[in-house]
């Protein structure tokens, strides 16, 4: 599915997205600074929902649970799946680096009862 085609999405009978306009950006965003303000522009929406009025309201209540139910499923897991990822990949290195550090300098023979640890 291209998301930067003109398309026309409903709910509820109502027009809700045309298309998405994707500008040119000259320069790599940094992704810290992308999320971080993802993150700031979250707090500002989800302190306004604190009012009495968002969660008094059966339906603004309904619509505030759809649209964070959408949020966890495809900002904060794919997020969470990234740090998963990024963490798994840095301790497989450092773990790397370690074996390596001990069969170099043959302390895995005195570590491992004289056995020359292999991976």
């Amino acid at each position: 599915m291209d998301l930067s085609r003109p398309t026309i999405y409903k709910f509820n009978n109502s027009i809700v997205f045309e298309y998405l306009e994707v500008l040119h950006i000259p320069f790599e965003l940094d992704y810290v600074e992308v999320l971080l303000a993802l993150l700031d522009a979250l707090t500002t929406i989800y302190e306004q929902l604190l009012h009495e009025d968002c969660y008094s309201n059966a339906v603004a209540y309904d619509t505030i649970v759809r649209l964070d139910t959408r949020l966890k499923h495809h900002v904060i897991n794919a997020i969470a799946k990234e740090l998963t990822e990024a963490a798994a990949e840095r301790v497989r290195g450092e773990m790397n680096s370690l074996r390596n550090f001990f069969n170099y300098n043959n302390i895995g023979k005195a570590i491992f009862g004289g056995k020359k640890t292999h991976h």
